[in-house]
């Protein structure tokens, strides 16, 4: 609590500071400096000095003893922090995964606006996610850090752990098992689900979603209206879901069909997940889901061919 206080008062006069001032006139030239932009300003000037400052004393001490590695697992705050300990102890090794809200325009409207430069000049290496990711990056700051830190930006997939033997079992129950697992926000796009639902007439089928949100009740509302007047459907929100019953429900109830219609992706952790099972996954290609999702007949061992 001390390091943060200490941090939040002396923020404004690091807003001073030549290298947030080169940021501010970034904003300004691209006209993004407002006040949502000062917010995230401050964010990095509070926490990321304050993670910097708490750090480094284990670090030092660390680097008596060996190597000492760092490793932010988001290319954001945390990953500017470790940029700075790397600059003020160059025997440091640090790393940065890239995931999706940090280096996705659609998610962060201020991609490059947040010390991006200090990261890749200190940084020995980012990995991000997916192909498509580093792709997408790369073309929002038009490709100046691909060109000067080309050796510096790997791919490295995140994978998921099995936490249970077997695959999804089979069943004869005349229904169609439909399964999402998300949070239930807008980027989602739940609604699409649902309004697949309120039509549906080919046959009897059942939709499950794991996991909640901000537009749980909403959604929950339209899924009893649409139960009324289609008796085909039935619709359940599970609300939150530990992953640990997720994938205990992936080895105990049938599913026919994952499916995803999210706007913006990483690598979805869900989606590999319901593939580990043997479940055939529908998804917008967005992100990286082209890299786990081939856009061709495949054969499973639990269904027939699937598209």
């Amino acid at each position: 609590n001390k390091t943060r206080k200490k941090a939040i008062i002396t923020a404004p006069l690091r807003l001073f500071t030549t290298v947030a001032l080169k940021q501010v006139a970034a904003a300004i030239s691209k006209g993004k400096f407002n006040k949502e932009y000062l917010g995230v300003l401050r964010l990095y000037l509070c926490y990321g000095k304050a993670f910097y400052i708490k750090a480094k004393p284990y670090v030092m001490e660390g680097l008596k003893n060996g190597e000492v590695h760092i490793l932010s697992c988001w290319f954001a705050v945390e990953a500017w922090s470790a940029a700075l300990l790397k600059k003020k102890l160059p025997s440091v090794k640090a790393f940065s995964l890239a995931h999706s809200f940090e280096i996705d325009p659609l998610k962060n409207r201020f991609v490059d606006l947040t010390f991006n430069n200090s990261k890749h000049k200190y940084l020995d290496k980012i990995y991000f996610i997916s192909t498509k990711m580093r792709e997408r990056y790369n073309e929002n700051t038009q490709n100046i850090y691909a060109q000067e830190y080309k050796h510096q930006m790997d791919v490295s997939y995140l994978g998921c752990i099995k936490l249970f033997d077997g695959v999804n079992p089979h069943h004869n129950e005349g229904k169609l098992k439909l399964v999402s697992c998300s949070y239930v926000r807008p980027e989602k796009r739940i609604d699409l689900i649902m309004d697949v639902m309120s039509k549906w007439t080919l046959c009897p089928v059942k939709w499950t979603h794991l996991g909640n949100g901000p537009l749980l009740e909403e959604m929950q509302q339209r899924a009893n209206e649409t139960m009324k007047t289609n008796k085909n459907v039935e619709i359940e929100f599970r609300g939150y879901v530990s992953n640990e019953d997720v994938q205990k429900m992936y080895t105990t109830e049938p599913v026919d069909m994952f499916i995803n219609l999210s706007s913006s992706e990483g690598v979805p952790v869900a989606i590999m997940e319901a593939i580990a099972y043997g479940i055939p996954v529908v998804a917008t290609d967005v992100g990286g889901v082209s890299e786990i999702i081939e856009d061709k007949p495949v054969i499973t061992g639990k269904a027939e061919t699937v598209k």
